[in-house]
């Protein structure tokens, strides 16, 4: 088994360009296992669908990581650079823990939104649904949205989160959100109606 120091020494191989073609499929392979369990959770949860998507595990895996290993000219990663540029700057001399925490948020973020592009793609109507879910969240302001442990969570604003608290059951809230809400009402509509059930919960 790895320790987070070898894990830190790949890591700075590929961010200097200075990685051997062994090192390039230790680190596929390293990003490869960080995607894994967050990916068998989600279809467990039923959070993704293969048959929807039309893709087995791996693969969702393997099309969710692609653009992130784009090479540029001189053989560097630049979405990757970039990322642990911008991560550095708010950390001093991290930790070898810390490193491998900074590529496990990197690579759950990039298999997060691309989970909406693989959906969209294979049922565009839905892919439109979450893309006007998305402006409507920007827009609306009415949620803010977290991430914990690779997740996104949705927090309305303006009320105490109490997040000492077991969740709200989600058929509890599906019930009193099905009450109010109609099939011709638009996203932000729904968005205020939503906002108002965990409020009122």
């Amino acid at each position: 088994m790895k320790s987070h120091q070898s894990d830190r020494k790949l890591i700075e191989a590929i961010l200097s360009g200075t990685y051997t073609p062994f090192e390039l499929r230790e680190f596929l392979q390293f990003c490869y296992s960080l995607a894994l369990p967050f990916i068998r959770k989600k279809i467990c949860c039923g959070k993704i669908n293969c048959q929807i998507i039309g893709l087995k595990e791996a693969d969702i895996i393997h099309d969710c990581l692609a653009d992130l290993f784009y090479r540029d000219e001189a053989n560097r990663f630049p979405q990757i650079q970039v990322f642990f540029e911008n991560q550095l700057v708010h950390s001093e001399n991290p930790s070898d823990e810390e490193f491998t925490i900074m590529l496990r948020r990197l690579v759950l973020g990039k298999v997060n939104n691309n989970i909406i592009r693989l959906y969209s793609e294979a049922d565009p109507a839905l892919g439109k649904i979450l893309r006007n879910l998305k402006l409507a969240l920007e827009r609306t302001q009415l949620f803010e949205q977290v991430s914990r442990f690779g997740e996104t969570y949705l927090i309305p604003r303006g009320v105490k989160p109490l997040l000492h608290l077991p969740p709200i059951r989600e058929d509890c809230i599906r019930e009193a959100f099905s009450r109010i809400v109609f099939v011709y009402d638009n996203i932000p509509q729904m968005l205020r109606k939503l906002h108002s059930v965990l409020s009122e919960v």
